[in-house]
């Protein structure tokens, strides 16, 4: 399900309990609307809304922190990606095979990306997607280096190229939801209850009314930026890969 339906879905939760909460005001005795009630009902609402307000907080805090670390990955594999290139280069003519499956496999990544990103077709199994890198490194591997230079190059493209796939793994495996959905729907109890509390303590007006539905979009709005950030591949908010797209234009080029 895309954030924006569970972010409406959410919206017409605890919007639609801050209805009930007028209702239940206007079907309850007078004797339940006390001063001593409302306060009792106010206390709990306040306690409830401050500990979803430290929750929302918090979980913005973390999506951000893990949507700003796999952009910087995406930026990462993309400068990986050329300076093995150019470490290819200096090796050698040995190296032209090398760095051809390198190129496959960059172009093979920006494809993925691309189609996670708009989610056309069957996406690409995960040895699939590694397999032209996979072949690169193996690649690698069966460079034969004829002198000092040469071994130390081999050695560190190799290293680097590791590297290069532990990454691309990292990228491939952050697309998944990393929040627990028992804490989402608990997240989504708490601001029910919160706004039920409300309807209940204040007078049934149009201005009440448009200020609670005002208060359940801006919550909703917290809620979807947790969720596109939640996967940061796909949906509105998105990584950049334009990295990966410059690269592929360098890739290849003759030095």
């Amino acid at each position: 399900m895309s954030a924006i339906a569970q972010s409406l879905i959410v919206f017409l939760c605890i919007s639609g309990c801050a209805l009930i909460g007028f209702y239940v005001r206007r079907a309850l005795p007078e004797h339940h609307l006390g001063s001593d009630s409302l306060l009792a009902v106010s206390l709990t609402t306040g306690l409830a809304a401050t500990l979803a307000s430290l929750v929302l907080g918090l979980m913005v805090s973390s999506t951000h922190s893990s949507f700003s670390k796999l952009n910087d990955e995406v930026a990462q594999t993309a400068a990986q990606t050329i300076f093995l290139d150019r470490m290819l280069i200096q090796y050698g003519s040995e190296a032209s095979e090398s760095r051809r499956l390198l190129s496959r496999a960059h172009t093979a990544a920006v494809d993925y990306l691309h189609q996670v990103r708009s989610k056309n077709g069957i996406l690409s199994d995960d040895s699939v997607r590694q397999a032209g890198l996979e072949s690169f490194l193996s690649s690698l591997r069966q460079l034969k280096p004829k002198n000092d230079e040469q071994r130390q190059l081999k050695a560190y493209v190799v290293d680097q190229g590791w590297r290069l796939a532990e990454t691309r793994w990292l990228i491939a495996e952050q697309n998944r939801s990393s929040i627990p959905q028992i804490f989402f729907i608990a997240l989504v109890a708490w601001l029910a209850f919160i706004f039920l509390g409300f309807g209940l303590i204040t007078e049934n007006n149009a201005t009440v009314l448009c200020s609670l539905l005002g208060g359940a979009l801006l919550a909703t709005s917290a809620i979807f930026v947790i969720l596109e950030m939640d996967s940061p591949l796909d949906g509105v908010v998105t990584v950049s890969i334009a990295p990966m797209e410059n690269a592929s234009a360098i890739l290849g080029r003759a030095p």
